[in-house]
């Protein structure tokens, strides 16, 4: 997942989050728990040049993404950040919960705001 979520970084696409918990599973009819939003281990940083770079959170540090090595466009939905900071993503972009927030009405819209967010 952290890999497709680069690749949109690096094409400036809008990004989003949804939960998808509280669906229970046919088999138990128990219903899932909510997981880790993958926003919050990928990031942006800063180098000293002013080139930005991807960057992502491995226990509880981060590390330069080595699959998309080359500088990219600080993404528009990101706040400035000081050289040497990683804003992960999860800060600059939203996160919805496809059950309470009724994703099967409502997934166009956060769709249509995540491009226009990211300038698209």
């Amino acid at each position: 997942m952290r890999y497709e979520i680069a690749r949109s970084v690096e094409r400036g696409n809008g990004l989003f989050a949804v939960r998808i918990s509280g669906i229970a599973d046919p088999s138990t009819h128990q219903k899932t728990a909510a997981g880790w939003n993958p926003l919050a281990y990928v990031g942006v940083g800063k180098l000293k040049g002013g080139d930005y770079l991807l960057y992502e959170n491995m226990n509880g540090q981060w590390i330069r993404y080595q699959d998309h090595a080359l500088a990219l466009a600080k993404p528009p939905y990101l706040p400035d950040m000081s050289i040497g900071y990683v804003q992960p993503l999860s800060v600059g972009l939203l996160e919805y919960d496809y059950v309470e927030q009724n994703g099967s009405e409502n997934l166009a819209a956060w769709i249509a705001q995540a491009a226009e967010k990211a300038g698209k």
